[in-house]
């Protein structure tokens, strides 16, 4: 650098954009003379040089100078002010016979200067790559057209419209030969070789426009990819009548094409059921889910989830309805009063290893009913609930028009008023049940019974274990109808409020119940002075053929009541007192048959019998 004048590593150059009547634009950068900086004005997308209508002022200036204009200038005008030092000599570093240092100083520094802008405008040009020959810009080359190398020669080439037109042939060429490829392997029949439609959501499949319709549709999910709700869909004659469907419009932009859901397992998640526990009201989805199902004569599944789904309404599963996940197969049950689930086929469904989790406090309804009620043969046949999970609910379980009904392996927690109600509106002979293996507790006040048989026709009540409600079982007969066969055997019911079992019937009712069996079970720990097993509650010509055997009998005040029971026979069972001044068999008034061979522990009075139809064996 001089240390007269500073020449800085500056870009030689500046564009301004005029104000209106703007008459000085600055030099930003060091010249040695007014001749060494050109000024330009941008015309037609080119810069024209400006010879004549202003001055420059600040030559050797180290800040630089400025151009000033004799008139404004238009508003927008573009400026360019431009370093271009004289490339020649301007000064002798000889005068008077000597050498000028100044001079010497000044020379070098126009050196530089010009340096400098021999650099700028070598950063604007075309380069090439070290070790590869320079290219030359053939002459004459036209605006809007590409540019061809050839050999070390850049060529004009083709206009860019004409690039641009020659490839919207080459797309349409290939959209149209892609059409006819479809449609020639439509013509010969084997077109779902050859699509494969598959989607990310049912809203990304239902905005599908292909030329021709496939036979089918994959989606990854219901709303998003991997959300649970990804299904098949296959296409159908027409828009079906259930709610597992979409539809896509063709690109024609009129033919719509309808498709149905092709899941053996269909789910609520594929339709539109959110795993969010109660956060989404599914109830939509579980009405979606429901007839799909009784559409196509299929149970509907619960998968497992992380957090649960919920509904608000009442839904009919026929075919029944069936958890993938147990514990996790969660259904939020979130109306007080409804039935939630509703089985009517006649050859009976399966309800199977769902978890139904009542978030509300449950004042009615059923959480599942087996209800059939519009086919000819009124009731369903072989109807089966297992490996279930209840919790919070009213009734758990009720079968209101069935025969042959299973009740096996479930679990049930704090229900309201009963885990099970047995009935046969329609045919009360008809029944058949087998309860067997559940397990129930509830802490729930006034809860009645875990197992309530209102109407009869037999019931085979086994291997199940439950507390904490007013009863254990009860049959209580709504029916003038004669019915026969109780099996009640190895069952484990504790802490009862009220009693383990009661056998009654409603008020006018004249129906009679014949052949009851209780055997193996274990009672214990009723709360109330009523008796474990109340077997008759004094009811004249109820019970009939009653056989009392093999049971442990742990009670406070009284264990088995017998008031008009005929032919009853209560041997071989094991009774211990709670407190010491207990009876244990009391048998009254017209009850007939024998009473012996138990063992007691802890009792008072082993037997109280004032029926004079009763033998007793001591």
């Amino acid at each position: 650098m001089s240390t007269v004048l500073p020449i800085e590593d500056k870009p030689r150059w500046a564009i301004y954009t005029a104000a209106d009547g703007q008459v000085t634009f600055a030099i930003p950068f060091v010249f040695q003379a007014a001749i060494d900086v050109s000024v330009f004005i941008e015309v037609d997308d080119s810069w024209e040089k400006i010879t004549s209508g202003y001055t420059i002022t600040g030559a050797e200036n180290p800040i630089g100078g400025s151009v000033t204009f004799s008139s404004g200038r238009a508003p927008g005008d573009r400026i360019l002010v431009l370093g271009a030092a004289l490339l020649e000599r301007v000064l002798s570093i000889v005068r008077s016979g000597r050498f000028s240092s100044k001079a010497i100083d000044d020379d070098f520094d126009r050196l530089l200067l010009i340096v400098q802008e021999l650099d700028r405008d070598r950063q604007r040009s075309i380069k090439s790559e070290y070790g590869e020959d320079g290219l030359t810009l053939a002459a004459g080359i036209g605006d809007e057209r590409a540019l061809i190398k050839r050999g070390a020669k850049l060529e004009a080439g083709p206009l860019i419209d004409e690039i641009e037109n020659a490839q919207g042939y080459a797309l349409d060429a290939k959209e149209n030969q892609e059409r006819s490829k479809k449609a020639a392997i439509v013509a010969a029949g084997s077109m779902t070789t050859v699509i494969d439609p598959q989607f990310s959501n049912l809203a990304t499949a239902q905005a599908y426009s292909p030329v021709i319709a496939p036979d089918y549709i994959r989606t990854a999910g219901y709303s998003a990819s991997g959300d649970g709700g990804g299904a098949m869909y296959k296409k159908a004659a027409s828009e079906p009548a259930h709610a597992g469907k979409l539809s896509i419009t063709l690109d024609d932009a009129v033919t719509v094409v309808w498709y149905e859901l092709a899941e053996l397992k269909p789910t609520p998640l594929m339709f539109g059921a959110v795993d969010d526990g109660t956060s989404t009201d599914d109830t939509d989805a579980f009405d979606g889910l429901s007839s799909y199902c009784e559409e196509n004569g299929i149970p509907g599944y619960i998968p497992a989830t992380s957090t649960g789904l919920a509904t608000n309404g009442n839904h009919t599963f026929s075919y029944g309805l069936i958890g993938e996940g147990n514990w996790r197969s969660k259904v939020f049950v979130t109306h007080a009063t409804n039935d939630v689930i509703i089985g009517s086929d006649f050859y009976g469904g399966n309800y199977v290893g769902v978890y139904y989790f009542a978030s509300v406090t449950r004042t009615n309804g059923a959480t599942i009913k087996i209800d059939n009620s519009v086919l000819p043969n009124n009731y369903s046949l072989a109807t089966v609930v297992r490996n279930n999970v209840f919790q919070n609910g009213f009734i758990d379980i009720q079968f209101l028009r069935c025969n042959a009904g299973s009740v096996e392996g479930n679990r049930s927690f704090d229900f309201a008023y009963c885990f099970c109600v047995l009935g046969n509106v329609d045919f009360p002979d008809n029944g058949d049940y087998s309860i067997s293996g559940n397990v129930w507790d509830t802490g729930v006040s006034g809860a009645y019974a875990g197992i309530l048989q209102l109407q009869a026709g037999g019931a085979r009540i086994v291997n199940n274990k439950g507390g904490r409600a007013d009863f254990g079982y009860v049959l209580q007969m709504q029916s003038d109808d004669d019915t026969s066969i109780l099996i009640i055997s190895n069952n484990s019911f504790e802490n009862h409020n009220v009693g383990n079992i009661r056998l009654t019937r409603d008020t006018g009712i004249t129906g009679e119940f014949r052949h009851v069996i209780i055997t193996g079970n274990e009672f214990a720990g009723v709360v109330s002075p009523n008796a474990c097993l109340e077997l008759d509650f004094g009811l004249a010509d109820f019970i009939t053929n009653v056989v009392v055997t093999d049971n442990v009998i742990q009670f406070t005040n009284v264990a088995i009541s017998v008031d008009q029971a005929k032919n009853i026979r209560i041997s071989d069972n094991v009774f211990e007192s709670f407190d010491g001044s207990s009876v244990g068999v009391q048998t009254s008034n017209a009850a007939t048959g024998l009473v012996g061979y138990n063992v007691f522990s802890n009792v008072t009075t082993p037997y109280a019998n004032t029926a004079a139809g009763v033998t007793v064996i001591s």
